[in-house]
């Protein structure tokens, strides 16, 4: 075929041979003439419509290559996803790791420091309104209040030896008078009934006969015993100025008690019978809050001699021992556990204070009470 013979599609523009009539790249119908009529002008429509689209071939690489790169951005994405995911959970799963062992031994040094009491503890305190007495036989546990349903305050003192009977002083008549009660609470009775005298029960005698206690006249206190069955009262020690705080030694042959007789409280020993008074402390300071120890050879007290009240131990002859409590805060009230392992005393910061408990010599200090409230007098149950 030469070129003479040799036509273009009308459709498409492709080179056709002068007798065809189908164009076999656009479908177009040759009808012998190369004019814009010699078409249909549906296959015309159709002819222009694939020129627009610059044809399918063309176009299939289009799409190809755009799935191509949203494919290729899609992998990218995922991997630089992945990545920081990698990369954050590289530093964070130490940190966790780390964090997992710091709770654990948190857990295990909290562990470590919780306290079994050697008995029950009890204390007054008045975080409901007024003062209650209150008992706290574990620190996990809440405490127990044995006289909620009195409006009078109480505040407690001491157990007999055996445990059967706790001393307190009540409110409930108008006055303060001593009562006892059972260790749970149970069967108040009255002791002492005077209506114009302050008192304050701090030791049974050993054989649970006594009470010692101090009473208070014309603004002036001394010391006295009464019995618990006669109610007979006995006056023990009294001056011109104000005595207080009067214990029982464990056989029951001595008495402590402090008294400002030279112008600062002192600590004094003295004869159960009120006979041979002993000053055991002499210096320009407080001391108040003695106790015996559980075997009797030691006595634990506070002392604001270093400028706040800190917890001290003498021997019975009043010679310095050890400082059992050394801050900046009020350390005052310590009462000696049963078996002689624990103190338990209140610790005042501000206007709050704490009931805290260390061991003999003064270590290992944990707190047991922080209520927000006011707290009076520790005391331990005198079994387990």
């Amino acid at each position: 075929m030469d070129e003479k013979q040799v036509l273009s599609c009308p459709g498409c523009g492709a080179s056709i041979a002068k007798d065809t009539v189908i164009c076999e790249y656009c479908g177009s119908r040759i009808k012998g003439g190369t004019g814009r009529d010699e078409i249909t002008t549906e296959e015309y429509i159709k002819s222009i419509k694939r020129q627009q689209e610059n044809k399918p071939v063309k176009r299939s690489g289009v799409k190809v290559a755009i799935i191509v790169v949203l494919v290729l951005g899609l992998v990218g994405g995922l991997a630089t996803g992945l990545f920081y995911l990698v990369k954050y959970f590289t530093n964070k799963i130490p940190s966790a790791v780390s964090a997992a062992k710091s709770i654990l031994s948190n857990q295990e040094e909290s562990a470590s420091k919780e306290v079994i009491l050697p008995a029950k503890l009890y204390y007054s305190s008045n975080v409901d309104g007024d003062f209650d007495i209150y008992m706290l036989d574990n620190p996990g546990l809440k405490p127990v209040n044995l006289t909620k349903n009195s409006n009078a305050g109480e505040v407690g003192f001491c157990f007999s030896p055996d445990g059967s009977k706790l001393a307190y002083i009540s409110y409930v008549d108008g006055f303060w008078a001593i009562y006892l009660m059972n260790s749970d609470g149970s069967n108040p009775e009255k002791l002492t009934n005077n209506k114009d005298r302050e008192e304050g029960p701090y030791s049974f005698s050993p054989d649970g006969k006594k009470l010692a206690y101090y009473l208070v006249i014309n603004k002036k206190t001394g010391i006295y015993s009464i019995d618990i069955e006669t109610k007979e009262v006995k006056k023990l020690f009294s001056s011109k100025e104000s005595e207080d705080q009067p214990v029982y030694s464990p056989d029951g042959s001595k008495i402590l008690f402090t008294s400002n007789i030279d112008g600062d409280f002192e600590i004094n020993i003295m004869n159960s019978d009120g006979s041979d008074v002993v000053k055991l402390t002499e210096n320009n300071t407080s001391d108040f809050d003695a106790r015996f120890t559980p075997d009797g050879d030691k006595i634990i007290y506070s002392s604001d001699q270093d400028g706040d009240f800190e917890i001290y131990l003498m021997d019975l002859d009043g010679n310095y021992l050890a400082k059992l409590t050394d801050n900046s805060t009020t350390d005052r009230f310590p009462a000696i556990s049963p078996d002689g392992s624990k103190i338990v005393y209140l610790t005042k910061i501000n206007r709050s204070k704490k009931a805290c408990i260390m061991n003999m010599d003064g270590s290992n200090k944990i707190e047991l009470v922080d209520n927000g409230a006011d707290l009076r007098i520790p005391f331990f149950y005198p079994g387990i």
